[in-house]
């Protein structure tokens, strides 16, 4: 049967850019125990102009230490506990599943990185972290795509395989060989197409837009692509205005976006930010409806500060924890973390989570830590994920994005245990049984 809630009036939210894909693909085969290394693949040679180092494909090793660069500390902590949360329960996973097979069952260990909710020192901590271990085969992070801007160069040149959840379009436009983007870049389609749907479906008759955006990479690459896709939706765009990230005061943002008679608001903010809009809105008695752009008030701290309030709340996510692609090998992944946590697995800690997963399933197909043998597995990876999609295959092309990568649309909505989480409603392939309800 389906599921339906019921909700009286759409109440407003915020919410925060950051895009994470799904975990998934089959269980790793089991493989022969490989061979014995030979005296001269004992150790990692030392790198030279030009030339690949590394371990010898057939090697067998304990430990791999894969590096976790997220935000435990500063105005974005609480992404870091997430992001960190999905990394640790994907290495403990994998771990308990048997280890890198093909490497004679290594297990896997997180290196922390601490962002410090700061891209302008992240190059800076990827350089530490990499120099204080020197044995780092892959990283995964980094809770925002100026993260991942700032120290893609980092991994680059030191050759370590970066599985990322940063949704900006820019970053497979940097060239580099050793980032990869599983999660999609495209969100602002999957708003458009909503408001279609919306409108063709529900006769909501939404015609005018705002769009406000934090001024970063992120909030101006999907601002961008908001305003191009609305434009050519024949939606009219009343309003398109930035504020400044982790600011203090936006007033008048929240004065002139209510003056502009937009219908619906398409935001672009990290969580502080996100926050304070919201709240400003209700001080202002402003309430539009609101299809949020990503992560922070996907949190489950945002129902817990909302209450009530979120029921009904919509929002573009990168993957859902109840998307149908959550299923096969995989289906009891979420329940398992939030049975271990306390809390449902975000988009966030089902992105890392996955993440690890990509990281583990390039190293059994490669036997060998190799940092350009490993990132030339995970180009050619061809698995089943929960990030769903068009086939719900990881595709990465030749700029390491997924091709196959489409974000959901998402409703808070309160289960019978009594907590909020948000509910997959679009596309309506990966919603099953969800069913989208009314917030008139």
């Amino acid at each position: 049967m389906k599921k339906r809630r019921t909700i009286a009036a759409m109440t407003m939210a915020m919410v925060m850019a950051v895009c994470l894909a799904g975990c998934g693909g089959d269980k790793p085969e089991e493989t022969k125990k490989p061979e014995t290394k030979t005296a001269g693949t004992e150790a990692a040679e030392e790198k030279k102009d030009g030339e690949t180092s590394g371990k010898a494909s057939g090697e067998s090793v304990e430990t791999i230490k894969i590096g976790a660069f997220f935000n435990f500390s500063g105005a974005n902590a609480d992404t870091g506990i997430l992001d960190g949360d999905g990394a640790q329960f994907a290495v403990d996973w994998i771990n308990e599943n048997g280890g890198i097979k093909s490497l004679g069952g290594a297990k896997l260990e997180l290196v922390n990185g601490d962002t410090l909710s700061d891209s302008a020192q992240a190059k800076a901590v990827a350089e530490r972290v990499i120099s204080e271990n020197p044995d780092m085969v892959a990283a995964v992070g980094a809770g925002g795509s100026g993260y991942t801007v700032a120290m893609g160069s980092v991994f680059e040149k030191n050759e370590i395989p970066y599985v990322q959840n940063g949704v900006s379009a820019s970053i497979p436009e940097q060239g580099y060989s050793y980032t990869f983007q599983p999660v999609p870049n495209i969100f602002g389609q999957t708003q458009i197409e909503f408001i279609q749907y919306l409108n063709e479906e529900y006769d909501y008759g939404v015609t005018k837009v705002g769009i406000i955006y934090e001024d970063t990479d992120y909030g101006i690459s999907t601002a961008q692509g908001n305003l191009d896709l609305a434009k050519s939706a024949g939606l009219e765009v009343v309003f398109n205005e930035s504020f400044p990230a982790n600011g203090s005061d936006v007033s008048s943002l929240i004065t002139n976006l209510k003056a502009s008679g937009a219908e619906m608001v398409l935001p672009v903010a990290f969580t502080q930010d996100a926050k304070l809009i919201f709240n400003t809105m209700s001080s202002m008695d402003y309430h539009p409806l609101i299809l949020g752009g990503g992560a922070g008030f996907l949190y489950p701290s945002f129902a817990e500060e909302l209450g009530d309030a979120v029921d009904g709340v919509l929002s573009v996510a990168s993957l859902n924890w109840d998307s149908t692609s959550f299923s096969g090998d995989f289906s009891e992944v979420a329940r398992q973390f939030e049975e271990k946590y306390g809390y449902f697995m975000s988009e966030h800690s089902a992105g890392t989570f996955n993440h690890v997963y990509i990281i583990a399933q390039g190293l059994e197909a490669c036997g060998t830590t190799d940092g350009a043998a490993l990132a030339e597995a995970i180009r050619g990876l061809s698995i089943e994920t929960v990030q769903g999609g068009k086939t719900g295959v990881l595709a990465l092309d030749e700029n390491g994005a997924n091709k196959d990568a489409l974000p959901v649309i998402v409703q808070w909505g309160k289960d019978e245990d009594g907590t909020y989480r948000p509910h997959t409603v679009y596309p309506v392939d990966q919603a099953g049984d969800n069913e989208f309800v009314s917030v008139k």
